[in-house]
């Protein structure tokens, strides 16, 4: 028959000391203190995205200057209040207050040269119509009723003097009306209308 020996006393200060060095480590891993662990007890890369719960992260926990344009799906960003207005920057929306013109055209000065009641060159222009003995009107293609009208007798190819005669142009006025500038020209007397080639132009 077998017989189990006493065990000696230095085996049993072994055994103790083993478990009592395991159970402290046990006890240790599932029995942290609360706000034990620190920036010393985490290895570098140890918190991945996943272990991040969501919407953990706010931007004040985001240092400045860390967050750039490649990081942001500009898919997800809403539209800037009242840029409806910017979507169409080349005709705007409110483009009716431009006469309907793009805006990059707008600065330009609208001009045209009439010879024989046509117009030959011209900026701007839509239609010139004779209604009259000396009497023009010149439609733009936008709205001209608050612009400024320079007119000239155009200079008769025989003479360097020009021809002689008077003009006046003005925005004709009237319900409806924002495109047109009537032209007179008149024998030098000022009074007798009369036919005259012409050059005009309108600045707003």
């Amino acid at each position: 028959m077998f017989k189990l020996s006493r065990p000696s006393p230095a085996m049993v200060v072994a055994c103790l000391a083993l478990a009592i060095s395991l159970g402290g480590t046990g006890y240790a891993a599932l029995k942290l203190p609360r706000n034990s662990v620190g920036t010393q007890q985490l290895q570098r890369n140890a918190v991945t995205a996943t272990k991040i719960r969501k919407n953990a992260v706010s931007s004040s926990k985001i240092e400045d200057g860390q967050v750039t344009g490649a990081d942001v799906d500009e898919a997800t960003l809403a539209a800037v209040p009242r840029s409806d207005t910017a979507l169409h920057a080349d005709s705007a929306t409110n483009s009716g207050q431009l006469g309907n013109v793009l805006a990059a055209d707008y600065a330009k000065k609208l001009w045209v040269q009439v010879s024989g009641g046509a117009a030959t060159s011209y900026y701007g222009v839509t239609n010139v119509s004779r209604v009259g003995t000396g009497a023009y009107y010149v439609v733009f293609n936008r709205g001209v009723r608050n612009c400024a009208t320079f007119a000239t007798i155009n200079m008769d190819p025989g003479s360097l003097n020009g021809a002689n005669g008077t003009i006046r142009a003005a925005p004709l006025i009237g319900a409806g009306i924002e495109t047109v500038v009537l032209v007179v020209t008149t024998l030098p007397d000022g009074q007798t209308a009369a036919d005259y080639d012409f050059s005009l132009m309108v600045m707003c």
